[in-house]
Order: C-alpha cells, then structure tokens, then sequence
C-alpha cells in the first residue's frame, strides 16, 4: 500500500539556540520532504522567529527575526 500524506508538520523546537545555521539546517531537511504543503509551528527554543527575540536572547542570536521568518517561508 503506498501512502501518501498532502501535509507535513513540524510541531516546535526546530532551533536550540535560535541561530542561523540551525535554521538553515532545519529549512534544508524540511525542504526535503516531498509534501506538497507544509506547516511551521514555532516551540518555545525558535524565539529567533520573535520580534523581540535580539532582546530576549542576550546577545547569542545572529540573524534577524524578519531574516529567520524569511528563509523559513
């Protein structure tokens, strides 16, 4: 039987640290996924998708939340 799903979720948690390259890398193993329609549901370690996120990360963030809501759209 071979079955295929029209959806793809992922529910939370896809960064650590909310950096760059753990987005990109998220977006490229997520891309990967022959579905056509997907769904982002930001857990509670993705602040980098926050707009207050600079101010809430201490310093250790490196990408902008408009740039991280970019690559992941």
């Amino acid at each position: 039987m071979n079955l295929f799903f029209l959806l793809f979720c992922s529910a939370g948690d896809f960064c650590n640290q909310g950096l760059a390259a753990e987005i990109d890398a998220f977006v490229g193993w997520f891309g990967a996924f022959p579905h056509p329609h997907k769904l982002v549901v930001a857990g509670n370690h993705d602040y980098c998708l926050e707009p207050s996120a600079k101010r809430l990360s201490f310093g250790k963030l490196d990408i902008e939340p408009a740039e991280a809501k970019k690559r992941i759209s």
